[in-house]
C-alpha cells in the first residue's frame, strides 16, 4: 500500500490547512474590512457625482445579498450650486443581465429645484456613459417651500434606446385617485427633451409653475393640457398649451400687491413659449363670472393701459374710490410678446368687464408696452416706469424683453 513519508504528510496537511482554512479566512477578513472601510461613503459619493452629476451624502452602505448594494439616508444636491434636490430613505440596486435595476422605498424631491434636476439629467445624458436602467419607488413626494405637496405611488422609470441611438425614459406613477400620470424624457443631440400630457389627468398648477414662468400665480388651480421643453444643459426652451381651472384671481395678481381682484377664473393658453425664466410669447384668454375689483386697479387700467370706460364710470369714481367694485363678468383675450401686449374684450359690446350688464371697461385701442403690465398690477396711482418693489422686479423678469418697436406710438397705432 502506498504511504507518504511522515514529513511529507505534515507538509501536505499544512498546505491543505492554509489553502482551505487560512486563505478563505484572510480573504473574508479583507472583504469585511474593505466593505466597512471608514472612507467607503466618500468613495460612493464620488462615484455618484461622477456617474450621475449630483452631489450625494449617505449614511450607510450594506450588502444584504450577493450582488445587491443598499444605500441608506441618501441626500442629493446640485453638483454646481449645492442646493438640495431631494432625498431617498433607502436605495438598493443590482445588475440584472445588461440592465441596472434600482428600488427606492420613498423618494422626496424639492419642487423649487426641478429645473436644476433637469439640468443634471441633461448633463448626465450628454456624457454618453449610459447603461440601460429601471428605477422603481414605492412613494414619490414632491414638496414646495410653501408646504404644498404632491403624493404619487408606484413610480417606475424605464429606459430604452431610440432609433437615433439616444435614450428614452418613460415615467409612470399613480396619483391619489389611482390615475396614471405619464412623462417622457428623451435625449436628442446632446440635449434633453421633456413631454408631459395632462389632458386626461390634471397636474397641480403650483407644480407646473416650477418649470414654466408666469404660472406660479395660478396657485391651487389644476392644469389640463400639454407641456414640452428642451434643455441643452445651459438653456431651457419650452411650450405650454392648455387651460387652468379654478384660478383665484387675487392669487393670480398677487396677494401682496396694492390691489384687490376677487373671483374665480378659467385661464386658457393657446400658446405660451418661454426660455429659461422668461416668457417669449403668450396667447390666450381669461374668463370669470361675478367678482369684485378695487377701484385703484380700474383706475390704473384707464390711466396706465389706456382702457376706455363705460357710462357708469363717473358714478363709480365718486362712490367707490376706496371700495371694491362688484362686477358681473370679466372676459378677455390677450397676446403678449417682445413688441408689447394687446387685449380684446369678450363681454357684451366688446367690453373687458361689465358692471351687472352694463359695460364698465373697454380694451385700449392700440398695442401697449410690456412694462405697463407691471405698472398696472403694482402701482397705486404713482408715476414712473417701474415700481421700486421686489414683487415688481420679479414680475418684470418673467415678461418678454421689450423689442425695438416698443414705445413708438406711430408703429403701435398701425398694428
Amino acid at each position: 500500500m502506498f504511504a507518504l513519508h511522515e514529513t511529507t504528510q505534515r507538509r501536505v496537511c499544512r498546505v491543505t490547512f492554509i489553502v482551505l482554512c487560512v486563505v478563505p479566512t484572510l480573504l473574508t477578513l479583507v472583504g469585511i474590512a474593505y466593505c466597512n472601510r471608514p472612507w467607503r461613503q466618500a468613495d460612493w459619493q464620488r462615484t455618484l457625482a461622477q456617474k450621475f452629476h449630483v452631489r450625494a451624502v449617505l449614511d450607510n452602505i450594506k450588502r444584504p445579498s450577493p450582488g445587491v448594494i443598499e444605500l441608506t439616508s441618501l441626500q442629493l444636491a446640485d453638483l454646481r450650486t449645492n442646493n438640495p434636490l431631494g432625498s431617498i430613505d433607502k436605495l438598493s440596486f443590482h445588475r440584472q443581465n445588461s440592465r441596472l435595476t434600482f428600488h427606492a422605498n420613498h423618494l422626496t424631491l424639492k419642487a423649487g429645484q426641478l429645473p436644476a434636476l433637469v439640468t443634471a439629467v441633461s448633463t448626465w445624458l450628454a456624457t454618453g456613459e449610459l447603461v440601460p436602467l429601471d428605477f422603481h419607488a414605492d412613494r414619490l413626494t414632491i414638496m414646495d417651500s410653501s408646504l404644498q405637496t404632491l403624493e404619487l405611488s408606484e413610480l417606475s422609470i424605464s429606459s430604452a434606446t431610440t432609433d437615433s441611438q439616444g435614450q428614452r425614459f418613460e415615467l409612470k406613477a399613480l396619483n391619489d385617485a389611482g390615475e396614471q400620470i405619464q412623462l417622457v424624457l428623451e435625449s436628442e443631440q446632446g440635449g434633453l427633451h421633456f413631454e408631459a400630457d395632462a389632458q386626461q389627468v390634471p397636474l397641480p398648477a403650483w407644480l407646473v409653475g416650477k418649470l414654466v414662468p408666469g404660472i406660479s400665480g395660478c396657485g391651487d388651480a389644476t392644469f389640463h393640457g400639454k407641456i414640452s421643453a428642451t434643455s441643452d444643459g445651459q438653456n431651457t426652451r419650452g411650450n405650454l398649451q392648455g387651460k387652468f381651472e379654478q384660478v383665484d384671481l387675487q392669487t393670480w395678481i398677487g396677494n401682496d400687491g396694492p390691489h384687490r381682484l376677487q373671483g374665480v377664473a378659467q385661464l386658457k393658453l393657446k400658446q405660451l413659449d418661454w426660455t429659461d425664466d422668461r416668457i417669449e410669447t403668450a396667447q390666450g384668454s381669461i374668463k370669470a363670472g361675478r367678482g369684485a375689483c378695487s377701484f385703484s386697479l380700474l383706475h390704473n387700467a384707464r390711466d396706465i393701459s389706456g382702457c376706455a370706460t363705460g357710462p357708469t364710470w363717473e358714478t363709480l369714481s365718486r362712490e367707490s374710490k376706496d371700495k371694491l367694485v362688484p362686477f358681473g363678468q370679466l372676459s378677455l383675450s390677450f397676446q403678449l410678446n417682445s413688441t408689447g401686449f394687446a387685449v380684446a374684450g369678450l363681454c357684451k359690446e366688446g367690453a373687458l368687464m361689465t358692471l351687472e350688464k352694463a359695460p364698465l371697461l373697454f380694451p385700449p385701442p392700440q398695442l401697449r408696452a410690456v412694462g405697463e403690465i407691471v405698472q398696472l398690477f403694482d402701482y397705486r396711482r404713482q408715476p414712473g416706469w417701474l415700481p421700486a418693489t421686489r414683487r415688481a422686479h420679479d414680475m418684470a423678469e418673467k415678461l418678454p424683453l421689450p423689442g425695438d418697436e416698443v414705445g413708438d406710438p406711430e408703429k403701435n397705432s398701425r398694428r
